[in-house]
């Protein structure tokens, strides 16, 4: 049976717990190891040492605690270091793994075609599956094949590609390529991926201890006098021995660790082909970039020396050792061309063939869209396209960004703009506030920046409202370019135009939690939650506030906004979900419930979503406003929903 996004979060969960007992079980090893080898040193060395035993080392219980008590917290002090110092090397996310191999950050306005190839590839990916545009970077001096996705959010995230990726691959190829990345980008495997780097950076430190601690009696041996008493002589062997253990240890750890990278990352890459073929509807493209890998001179392979760290985050092969990280090419393209039946995938286009199952989200070109109560050719299954978006919605990304006023559109490529064209969307449209909001924006920026909001006031006005949210989504990959003092300055200028009207409708507020929250912890400023298991029994509030916020915005009339809050808590875990009244719905309370509900378990997520679903479903017709904050609750529990599709219908299955 085919995994849905849910069911990819729950195993990403589940080799996490995995890995930190393959860790613990490697780390204990390691320790007995080490405490043996010192005992034995102890044991053959004592006479030469000018060490003195009542009783035999092995059979002295209280030497031996104390010696393992050394040791264990030798190794792990040890290991603990070398994880902590990799893991605030890794504090950047994504774009630090990017400037280790070498990539050049590059963006949507650059001149080189090839770049804006890129760049046009992976942004239509991104409004095509709900994610926020990732930073971009090329490998310059990589000629192999290759691509990677690295980050611990959405929001550090960025996609890799080489020289030799962009150049010897086709359009539809690359697509494949990086559709592959995004799944790993939804599916939870970024995180993995960067705790599996500081797992090995724990160990390998202790084959570097070993080393320099050999190095120093050795290096020094040398120069030491003939003359040197045979106490000394046996103290230096004992510790040249040591380190040596150590040095083994830490080698034969290491070992362990990537037998441990390995074994998990080589399913990933099959569950990402699939992926990516259910995305594009074109296995033809994967399949291709991997033929190409396979009849190219420089292969995948990745000349940068720190590629061996990040080798499990690799499209293809990056580097050849004795732990492959990626199944063997002709085993990945079977696999693509046998799962594939074309008289199974659905027409394209059509929107309702398998895995391009049920969509919400931003509304399509038309205000709103019916809903269906039922299954049938029309009706398909929101949840199922969470993270699983398919080829309709790449095409439709494509019109959607299309649709973009050019000036607008050419505004959005630069951070300077970008900044304007958000402060644009919170400027009112009554004439006075306009006037007041503008003269708020002189005081806290420049004329520069107020000269240009005026020019782009006229095209915000002609703005169509369903383009409103994938403009925010292209301009936060580019608003990443401010400095952190920019940021703030940009901060206070959205609250301050947010206030001057003295009310805070839910659209002002979707700007601040979907891009000011994105940009926080791009900046520093807000940590990335915690992974957690929470149940829906222990959330019973902060449900009952999401879902009554979402009924009171899609429903004017009480009995109305009552009849969907009914029709969503029906789904869920029974009763105890006391609907809110509309004037104790506020958004602070509903930012705090958020805050809890980010960290419920991946099947109660599911079960929320399928809730909020229904809630805009339950009347047969999704307004523009319930659509957008569809697509935000999603995007704040890290569940991204792609878009709605003109004319398409959705159920709850």
């Amino acid at each position: 049976m085919a995994m849905n996004f849910f069911d990819h979060q729950a195993v990403a969960l589940k080799r996490t717990r995995w890995l930190t007992y393959a860790y613990t079980v490697t780390l204990m090893l390691i320790v007995a190891a080490v405490h043996v080898l010192v005992i034995t040193l102890l044991a053959t060395t004592s006479k030469k040492t000018g060490l003195r035993f009542e009783t035999s080392v092995w059979q002295d219980l209280g030497f031996q605690f104390r010696v393992v008590s050394l040791v264990a917290s030798g190794v792990l002090l040890t290991v603990y270091i070398g994880s902590a110092l990799k893991k605030r090397e890794l504090r950047a996310g994504g774009p630090a793994i990017a400037e280790w191999l070498g990539g050049r950050q590059i963006y949507h306005g650059a001149r080189d075609p090839l770049e804006r190839r890129i760049w046009n590839v992976v942004e239509e990916m991104a409004i095509a599956s709900g994610t926020p545009v990732p930073a971009v970077y090329l490998l310059d001096d990589e000629k192999g094949i290759n691509a990677f996705a690295a980050g611990v959010t959405v929001d550090s995230a960025v996609i890799g590609i080489t020289r030799g990726c962009a150049q010897e691959l086709s359009r539809d190829q690359l697509q494949g390529v990086v559709a592959h990345e995004f799944s790993h980008i939804s599916h939870g495997d970024m995180r993995l991926n960067m705790k599996l780097i500081g797992t090995l950076a724990g160990i390998t430190l202790l084959s570097h201890v070993g080393y320099i601690v050999m190095r120093s009696v050795s290096g020094g041996s040398s120069s030491r006098s003939s003359s040197s008493g045979k106490n000394e002589g046996g103290g230096a062997a004992f510790i040249v021995l040591l380190g040596l253990g150590i040095y083994l240890a830490g080698v034969i750890g290491a070992l362990a660790a990537s037998l441990i990278q390995a074994a998990i990352s080589r399913q990933r890459e099959f569950l990402a082909d699939a992926s990516a073929v259910q995305f594009t509807r074109n296995p033809d493209g994967i399949a291709g970039a991997l033929r190409t890998i396979g009849n190219f001179s420089a292969g995948s392979k990745l000349d940068s020396p720190r590629a061996g760290e990040v080798r499990h985050m690799f499209f293809g092969q990056g580097l050849w050792t004795a732990f492959a990280t990626h199944p063997p090419l002709d085993l990945r393209i079977g696999r693509i061309e046998q799962g594939w039946d074309a008289s199974t995938a659905g027409h394209q286009g059509s929107g309702t063939g398998p895995g391009t199952a049920g969509v919400a989200g931003f509304a399509g070109t038309a205000p709103a869209s019916s809903a269906a109560s039922g299954s049938g050719d029309g009706a398909v299954a929101l949840l199922a396209t969470i993270g699983e978006p398919s080829e309709a919605h790449v095409r439709y990304a494509h019109e959607i960004i299309s649709q973009i006023p050019g000036p607008l559109r050419t505004a959005v490529d630069e951070c300077f703009s970008a900044r304007c064209v958000v402060y644009c969307l919170l400027i009112d449209e009554d004439a006075a506030i306009r006037e007041s909001q503008l003269k708020e924006l002189a005081g806290l920026t420049d004329s520069t920046s107020v000269k240009t909001c005026r020019e782009l006031l006229s095209e915000i006005d002609g703005l169509a409202v369903h383009l409103r949210v994938p403009l925010l989504d292209i301009a936060k990959g580019v608003l990443k370019e401010m400095t952190g003092r920019q940021f703030n300055v940009f901060k206070e200028t959205i609250d301050v135009l947010i206030k001057s009207d003295e009310r805070l409708d839910l659209f002002e507020w979707m700007i601040k939690k979907s891009l000011v929250s994105h940009l926080e912890r791009h900046f520093g400023l807000r940590r990335a939650p915690k992974t957690s298991n929470k149940k829906l029994s222990s959330c019973r509030d902060e449900i009952a506030r999401l879902l009554s916020t979402m009924a009171h915005a899609g429903h004017e009339k009480a009995d109305e906004a009552m009849a969907s809050y009914r029709s969503a808590v029906n789904l869920l875990d029974g009763t105890g979900y006391t609907m809110l009244r509309r004037k104790d719905c506020s958004l602070s309370k509903l930012n705090r419930a958020m805050e809890q509900l980010v960290r419920l378990r991946p099947g109660a997520k599911q079960q929320l979503l399928g809730a909020c679903v229904q809630s805009i479903a339950a009347d047969g017709h999704v307004s523009q406003m319930e659509a957008e904050l569809l697509r935000v609750f999603s995007e704040m529990l890290d569940c991204p929903v792609p878009p709605l599709l003109p004319g398409q219908s959705f159920a709850v299955q």
